[in-house]
């Protein structure tokens, strides 16, 4: 073969190149692939879901649904940049390799952020404060004041059990989640709770004053009360009155048919008139010209107005020598005590003698007990030495200052018997009286009604 075809073929075959050559495309880009992403949102200690959170990842938003859970669909395959945010909590970012179905959890940590909640507490269906109240959220607490405020400073951002009591009362609980500042009035439980006042000799009582905690309501013209809101629990009812005695009751107010009826008492004076006394006159007079004639028995009782009490004891220079001596003492029946008058009840029972004249000088009065057994005593039944029996010791020796009335404490002497009893006074000297010893009282035929001798019981009812 000729040398030139070789060179002409060769010409060619370097031109055909040469054309191919400039007609080869570049590199092929590979077809692009996309994948999903999901996972739930959860709170990095306790594990819990964090609905509402907000999750963004290449240019798409999704907000976390209540169970916690995310998910982005056609995600480009390749690294992505995750971010989540929620109130309270850091926000979280991370880098996630997409591939064809990527599963990637998330654990949130909570900030530390605090809050305050404020408020008061009232009695439910009302606006009466309950002061004293302790009120307790998370590791924060406090009491309540007067007017029912309580407040409680840097409670940690959390879902808390919020609670209210106090000794006695219903309590109060729930759960609060707190996100910011808040303010909370709590009702405590209560009821309503009515009666009638009334006092067993006067009937209603109007004007008390009935208390039950902070609750406080007065009676009415006809004793009634109603207290529209009770405390539900138990309380220490506390009712008073400027002319009775205070009267307190536990009682427990519940949610319905809440009624208590008081009796109130009040300090009463009975002042009983004596209508039976004499003067008993013991004597040996004969040859005494000034020597007393009063004091006998017979003459004494009925229409005297005096009671006296004369010791005399005289002796004349003789010889041969002559010793006088009179003596006198008087005895009281005591009247019965009223008929609500006894022993539970009383505080005191005297015997109130009013002088009839000035005495010159002090005197002992001795008090015996007398106990009558038969009848009634009258005038001619009593001497010095057959009277009725009395105690062998004296009850009571008190000393009479001139122009002083004489009480006599004479509670012991009533007891269950139902004979009233009786009282000896008399006068005990030693030695010679001279001159003679004299003391003298209104008796119960005084002409003057305010001086005449009265018993006077203290008891209430």
């Amino acid at each position: 073969m000729p040398l030139f075809k070789h060179g002409a073929s060769w010409a060619v075959l370097m031109l055909l190149v040469a054309m191919l050559s400039g007609c080869t495309p570049g590199p092929v880009d590979p077809i692009q692939q996309y994948g999903d992403i999901s996972g739930y949102i959860r709170t990095s200690g306790s594990h819990k879901a964090i609905p509402g959170a907000t999750v963004v990842c290449s240019g798409q938003t999704y907000n976390v649904s209540r169970s916690g859970i995310y998910i982005f669909k056609e995600i480009p395959e390749g690294y992505h940049m995750l971010t989540v945010e929620k109130s309270g909590f850091h926000e979280y970012t991370s880098l996630i390799h997409v591939l064809d179905n990527t599963v990637h959890n998330v654990y949130m940590t909570k900030l530390v952020e605090y809050r305050d909640i404020s408020g008061h507490v009232y009695l439910d269906n009302s606006s009466i404060p309950v002061p004293d109240a302790a009120v307790v959220c998370g590791s924060v607490y406090d009491t309540t004041a007067t007017d029912g405020s309580f407040h409680l400073p840097n409670v940690l951002v959390d879902t808390h059990g919020f609670f209210v009591f106090k000794n006695h009362y219903v309590s109060h609980e729930s759960r609060i989640t707190l996100e910011s500042d808040t303010t909370i009035d709590v009702f405590i439980a209560s009821a309503p709770m009515s009666g009638v006042v009334t006092h067993r000799m006067d009937g209603a009582v109007v004007d008390v004053r009935i208390e039950v905690a902070e609750a406080v309501t007065y009676s009415s013209g006809d004793g009634s009360y109603r207290l529209p809101a009770a405390p539900q629990g138990t309380h220490t009812v506390v009712i008073t009155h400027p002319d009775y005695d205070s009267l307190t009751r536990q009682f427990t107010v519940v949610a319905t048919g809440n009624r208590l009826d008081p009796i109130l008492t009040r300090l009463v004076n009975d002042t009983l008139p004596v209508v039976e006394d004499a003067s008993i006159c013991d004597s040996d007079l004969d040859g005494c010209l000034d020597c007393p004639a009063w004091g006998n028995a017979d003459d004494n009782f009925g229409d005297s107005e005096l009671l006296k009490l004369e010791y005399f004891l005289r002796s004349e220079i003789g010889p041969p020598r002559v010793t006088y001596d009179a003596r006198t003492r008087f005895l009281i029946g005591l009247p019965p005590l009223p008929e609500n008058a006894g022993y539970e009840n009383m505080s005191g029972v005297k015997l109130v003698l009013y002088p009839a004249c000035e005495q010159t000088r002090t005197e002992y009065v001795t008090v015996r007990m007398v106990r009558q057994d038969g009848p009634d005593w009258t005038e001619n039944s009593v001497t010095w030495s057959d009277g009725p029996e009395y105690s062998a010791l004296p009850y009571a020796a008190t000393l009479i200052q001139p122009g002083q009335q004489l009480e006599v404490e004479v509670m012991p002497l009533y007891d269950t018997s139902d004979e009233p009893p009786g009282l000896l006074l008399q006068k005990e000297e030693l030695g010679e009286a001279d001159p003679p010893h004299r003391l003298s009282f209104w008796s119960s035929e005084a002409g003057v009604e305010n001086q005449r001798p009265v018993v006077i019981v203290t008891y209430r009812f």
